[in-house]
């Protein structure tokens, strides 16, 4: 099964890409009614209005939800433990590994991976270092081990904000990013996620 074929984000573009394809052959072919109106039919042309701004709403709408939608990479480097069961790098034994781990250099920024509100900064045994975003649409995202945080519990963020500093805090083997992704509750493979 190819690996996004369960990616809610591609749906919702999917939805935009369609209904902005919709909205851009209604302007074309209003621009073609415009020249065979008369005054008669000014009245059906308020209503043909009114339904174009409705569907402009809904892709407002639809922009929205997306923006909020944890797909985009939250530090630059490179995978180096994936999200399923390994032999813990510290504890020597095998564990459920609820996230990815980034290597990246010491004080490299990390970044919200999609619009949300700060639910948790501080630290966590194990963790180090950590903030938690509620995107507010039953996505969540955590990043652990940072050298130094830059927002605090109620914070609103977005994608290109630094929230944090690439560090080793925690129970960490050397400077990298635990990041996990949550969605009703549930962990879910952040790679799954990042489009």
């Amino acid at each position: 099964m190819p690996q996004n074929a369960n990616r809610p984000q591609s749906i919702i573009y999917l939805l935009c890409i369609a209904l902005l394809g919709i909205l851009l052959y209604r302007q074309v072919s209003e621009a073609a009614l415009l020249k065979q109106l008369n005054s008669s039919t000014q009245e059906s042309m308020l209503k043909y209005q009114w339904q174009l701004d409705e569907a402009y709403e809904e892709i407002n709408v639809l922009q929205k939800q997306y923006e909020k939608i944890p797909v985009k990479m939250p530090t630059k480097g490179k995978v180096i433990s994936h999200f399923g069961y390994r032999r813990h790098p510290v504890h020597k034994t095998i564990r459920a590994h609820r996230g990815v781990d980034i290597r990246s250099k010491r004080h490299s920024n990390i970044y919200s991976a999609a619009e949300g509100k700060v639910f948790f900064s501080g630290y966590i045994r194990g963790y180090g270092k950590t903030v938690i975003v509620d995107h507010e649409n039953g996505f969540k995202t955590l990043y652990a081990h940072a050298q130094k945080l830059f927002v605090k519990k109620g914070d609103l963020v977005h994608p290109k904000m630094v929230i944090a500093k690439v560090g080793s805090t925690g129970t960490a083997t050397g400077p990298h990013l635990h990041y996990e992704v949550f969605f009703e509750e549930k962990q879910i493979n952040p790679l799954v996620m990042i489009f």
